[in-house]
């Protein structure tokens, strides 16, 4: 149906809150906010549809445990607005239909109103299946993740089910003619031939297929069992022939799937309608100043500072304006002007969650440039401000960036506040590589390389899949290096020299491990360093301990201590433990 004639019959069935206006609609759900330029009914739509395709994704791909971060849906009919919002590094404004922006306190979903017969919000649905997959799935190769968007795209979202992965004649049409050769689309990376200069047409027609064919057979179990398989980085032609047999096979058999669709979910009703949304008419300031603030996360500061200068010369007096035009200072280097904007914001509101981080920042910018390390005053109100911060927005995930940086501790603090960003964006290898890091800190080295291997396959820069994929393979020496038991501690021998060694009961064997000096290691109580306290002597203690293997074992010592995590004799008495780490003799029993 043509764009027109769609409006048209959306106005005529719908019976919107508020009378129309000109220009830019906006409308409010539970979950998202659609902004428009097409009009109420539009926006009244978008957002229903929006709510029940993530009731129906979630009930096919349960999300791991993670808050949402707000989600804007900027759905443009006007092929110049939305070719201006595109960002230009990766590919040509034309050839692009939507896409996400992880951008500082909430996320966009930017997409082009469809004229294709498959609906009008095609893209729209194509880009949030992004999201609801990245908060599901494994690592997703490329033609895993835009085959499944590609099959969840148009679904039908009715009154008591939602239904995706029928045959599309079309999309079917371009796969017989012009699809990538098998073996390129599962070595396709975002900047392989394949993907970017080959026949792009083909690329996802190709995917679809592809994505369609293992549902198909395989199902939605085994869809997952076979991404967790080619998350190894093997050969990924070799993995998935191992799994699923020759490609050749594949090849001739690609199209044989049932024309019905694949996945179905049952709905509640009384799910979320267009008259549950609230609508309302933003102003010119509001939609430039949300405008200049995705071009900024986009690298994109000339155009953004064209939005945000209209915005503020619409509304001179908006706090949020200047900090956002403080913000686009600092990305440009003009520190001097964001600091006087820095100052005025919090003269006036000396609590500004977004004004203490860019301060902040800004102090630490300075730090880095002279060369100079922060003085321990200055860390300590750098790390302070960034903490109020957080504390006041806790989508403000830049203060837990920096946080990590300057005190991981606590990690799991930390954790909670970047997992929301990568779980819908695991493309921030920024955030990917943060995450790792407080893992490895925390010992969870499986979840350290799980976020390594999800930011691999999604980051669009060769650089940053080289950052993960060197961050993996030293995760993978360091575990093929050493080993991590449970047991009991028996003995702590104190030695004259400063060194310890450590007599461990991890059946079937008894361990003799051993460490140079007490700071020479990591001692964990409940969870951080420090917090169980160590003693010379016998013990009768459980423990879990990571050592450096000794291959050979050097006089029967079978390897030296990395870290070691126990509870606090006290803890197990029911009293406080005390924080230290530190090795001490036990003092004797009084008479």
């Amino acid at each position: 149906m043509p764009i027109a004639a769609f409006v048209l019959a959306l106005a005529a069935s719908s019976q919107p809150a508020a009378a129309a206006s000109p220009g830019w609609s906006r409308a409010r759900s539970t979950h998202f906010e659609v902004l428009t330029d097409a009009g109420e009914p539009v926006a009244l739509h978008a957002a229903a549809r929006l709510e029940t395709l993530r009731t129906a994704l979630a009930a096919l791909f349960p999300p791991r445990p993670s808050d949402e971060r707000p989600l804007v849906a900027i759905l443009l009919a006007s092929g110049s607005s939305f070719e201006e919002l595109v960002p230009r590094k990766h590919r040509k404004p034309r050839e692009v239909a939507g896409f996400f922006q992880g951008c500082g306190e909430w996320d966009a979903i930017v997409a082009r109103i469809a004229t294709e017969p498959r609906g009008p919000f095609t893209s729209l649905d194509h880009e949030y299946a992004h999201v609801a997959l990245n908060r599901s799935l494994p690592a997703q190769p490329l033609w895993a993740a835009e085959g499944l968007a590609e099959l969840l795209s148009g679904g039908e979202l009715l009154a008591s089910d939602a239904r995706f992965g029928a045959s599309e004649p079309g999309l079917e049409r371009r796969a017989e003619k012009t699809a990538v050769p098998l073996a390129a689309l599962l070595r396709a990376e975002p900047d392989s031939r394949a993907y970017l200069s080959g026949d792009e047409a083909g690329f996802y027609p190709g995917s679809w297929a592809l994505a369609r064919w293992v549902v198909a057979g395989q199902g939605l179990a085994g869809l997952r069992a076979l991404l967790e398989g080619l998350s190894t980085r093997e050969d990924p032609v070799a993995a998935f022939e191992a799994r699923l047999g020759p490609l050749a096979t594949v090849e001739a058999g690609i199209l044989d799937v049932p024309r019905a669709p694949l996945l179905h979910v049952g709905l509640d009703p009384l799910a979320a309608t267009p008259a549950e949304a609230r609508l309302d008419a933003p102003s010119r300031a509001e939609i430039d100043h949300r405008l200049g603030e995705l071009l900024l996360h986009e690298g994109e500061l000339a155009r953004a500072q064209a939005r945000l200068e209209r915005a503020r010369a619409a509304s001179p007096g908006d706090a949020a304006i200047a900090l956002s035009l403080a913000e686009l200072m600092l990305r440009s280097g003009e520190r001097a002007q964001a600091r006087r904007e820095l100052e005025r914001t919090l003269a006036a509101s000396p609590d500004d969650a977004r004004a203490l981080l860019y301060d902040a920042r800004l102090r630490l910018d300075e730090a880095r440039t002279a060369g100079t390390p922060l003085a321990p005053a200055e860390e300590e109100r750098l790390v302070s401000r960034l903490e109020r911060a957080l504390a006041q927005a806790p989508g403000l995930y830049e203060a837990a960036l920096m946080l990590v940086e300057l005190r991981p501790r606590p990690y799991a603090e930390r954790r909670r506040a970047l997992l929301p960003v990568f779980e819908q964006d695991p493309s921030r290898t920024d955030v990917a590589l943060a995450l790792a890091s407080l893992d490895r800190k925390s010992r969870d080295l499986a979840s350290a390389a799980d976020v390594l291997r999800r930011a691999r396959e999604a980051a669009r820069e060769p650089a940053y899949r080289f950052l993960c994929e060197r961050e993996l393979r030293e995760l993978a020496d360091y575990q093929a290096a050493t080993a991590e038991v449970r047991g009991r501690l028996i003995h702590v021998e104190c030695r004259p020299d400063g060194g310890l060694r450590f007599t461990v009961d991890a059946p079937p064997s008894v361990l003799l491990l051993e460490a140079a000096a007490a700071n020479a290691f990591m001692v964990y109580g409940a969870g951080e360093p420090g917090g169980a306290e160590l003693l010379c002597g016998l013990q009768d203690r459980p423990l879990v301990v990571r050592y450096e293997k000794l291959e050979p074992p050097e006089h029967g010592v079978q390897g030296r201590v990395v870290w070691l995590s126990l509870p606090p004799p006290d803890e197990r008495a029911g009293r406080p433990g005390p924080g230290s780490g530190r090795p001490r003799k036990p003092r004797k029993a009084s008479s």
